[in-house]
């Protein structure tokens, strides 16, 4: 999602990275940072331990606290029984999210 996005990114007044940790962590925020500054964007990076919070909950927090423009994130399309364990983050975030969505499936 963050490739797709640099365009908005690199015109963006500010550009805050969310890393939560809910132990899955598959790419880590400073990897994130890196693919960033290398196409000229200067960034910060927000982690958050999500502590047996949901990351969709994480997620809108940070988002009204925050009070982002948009937000960019990557989109997960799982079987129905897999996204209800998963909790649905990113339709969670489709429906409650008080900002637009950038979303890269």
């Amino acid at each position: 999602a963050l490739a797709a996005a640099v365009p908005l990114l690199r015109v963006a007044s500010r550009v805050t990275l969310l890393e939560i940790d809910d132990g899955t962590l598959a790419t880590l925020g400073c990897q994130a940072l890196d693919l960033l500054a290398a196409r000229g964007i200067a960034a910060t990076l927000s982690y958050v331990k999500s502590d047996g919070r949901g990351a969709a909950r994480i997620a809108l927090d940070e988002i009204a606290a925050r009070s982002p423009d948009y937000a960019v994130m990557g989109a997960f399309d799982r079987p129905s029984w897999m996204a209800r364990l998963s909790g649905e983050v990113t339709g969670e975030l489709i429906r409650h999210s008080p900002v637009p969505l950038f979303l890269k499936h």
